[in-house]
């Protein structure tokens, strides 16, 4: 498996300088490869929703780096706090226009102008930690989308709040909706054998206990171990070994650095 270069969604700093890195393609994975496409398509609504830490915005950013680039323009934005409606609009002024916003402008012409670019070609908007945006800030990505000579797919990606917080006039317009699960202790051994050839070679029973007590599941700790243990197991004998797992955890407890 050659994995893609990523544009989007980097799931860790640091980690494409590791050989052999490979994206697992769970079902859920593969299942938002496929509604992406089709939402692409149809220029529709798709929810991603998951546990922090299980994958969901390096599973989104793989799908949209499937797209193919001349038929497709990605639009990535990243939500930092809480964000109503005119923050959302100034966000996505510059990346849907080109330009900024002009100062001082009103809420109603951001959004009109917004309407009119996304018209004009085709686009895929994802609304990542989309948790954090407020119910205004919905209703205005629901009016750009409404409009019938809208362009553009939007996947709005979050934590499992969001599924109780999107306001109904949103959600009953969502075509699909893909949720992501943490790692089951039982699953880690081979998922991880597939991630990265490191996994592949140790003990499944260590995996399986590592997984229970340090990641709890959560794909992005087993990132953060996978990028300490390219760093220290060529001191530590190069096998992941219980004894080389238990100095990499403690690193990674205590934030050290080679």
């Amino acid at each position: 498996m050659t994995p893609t270069a990523s544009q989007w969604g980097p799931h860790l700093k640091g980690l494409d300088g590791v050989a052999g890195l490979n994206t697992v393609a769970t079902g859920p994975v593969s299942d938002i490869r496929v509604r992406l496409r089709e939402a692409v398509r149809d220029r529709s609504m798709m929810l991603v929703t998951g546990d922090p830490g299980c994958g969901k915005s390096f599973a989104v950013a793989r799908a949209v780096e499937q797209l193919d680039p001349a038929k497709v323009t990605p639009v990535w934005l990243e939500i930092a706090t809480t964000v109503r409606g005119k923050a959302l609009a100034l966000d996505l002024f510059p990346q849907i226009t080109g330009v900024n916003a002009p100062p001082a402008a009103l809420l109603r012409d951001l959004r009109t102008t917004i309407a009119e670019h996304l018209s004009e070609e085709r686009r895929v908007l994802v609304l990542d930690e989309a948790q954090l945006v407020t119910v205004e800030a919905m209703q205005m990505l629901r009016w750009l989308h409404d409009r019938a000579d809208a362009e553009f797919a939007l996947v709005i990606v979050g934590t499992r709040a969001l599924e109780k917080r999107l306001p109904p006039e949103v959600s009953s317009r969502v075509v699909s909706h893909v949720r992501l699960d943490r790692i089951a202790d039982e699953d880690a051994p081979s998922l991880l054998a597939d991630y990265h050839p490191l996994f592949a070679g140790a003990d499944p029973t260590l995996v399986s206990q590592l997984n229970r007590v340090e990641a709890r599941g959560e794909f992005r700790w087993w990132a953060k171990f996978l990028l300490r243990a390219h760093l220290y197991l060529p001191k530590l004998g190069g096998t992941l070994d219980a004894d080389a797992a238990d100095v990499i955890c403690e690193q990674l407890r205590r934030g050290g650095r080679v």
